[in-house]
């Protein structure tokens, strides 16, 4: 089970041009429009360092808010990627963040509503 670092590290928020890069640079390599992204990005409220404890007991981390309940999963496609490297590598998070986005469009048959639904379900 994950369980995250003390409270010692306060989270930060993302530098502009990190995010703005990072997030144009995966959407257009999963081929996705980056403003839902953005949107995504913005909902999810994440900064460097966040950890948002869920009431089933899971955590949300870093700026994209990654389930932590999917950690097994993006270990498969991503084998260096840990849930360190998603809460405090912004552009890492942005990436795997987009490429799940990607993976729920694709679930949902290409319906970009539904997949953002399930993006955190």
């Amino acid at each position: 089970m994950f369980t995250p670092p003390a409270d010692d590290v306060k989270p930060i928020p993302v530098p502009d041009e990190i995010y703005t890069q990072c997030i144009t640079d995966a959407a257009r390599y999963f081929g996705i429009d980056a403003e839902l992204v953005f949107t995504l990005f913005d909902n999810e409220g994440g900064k460097v360092g966040t950890f948002s404890r869920n009431t089933n007991g899971t955590y949300d981390i870093g700026p994209m808010q990654i389930n932590s309940s999917n950690l097994p999963e993006i270990k498969k496609h991503f084998p260096t990627v840990t849930w360190r490297v998603l809460a405090y590598d912004a552009c890492a998070s942005f990436w795997v963040g987009t490429w799940w986005l990607y993976r729920k469009i694709v679930d949902r048959k290409g319906n970009v509503f539904e997949g953002i639904a399930d993006y955190n379900s």
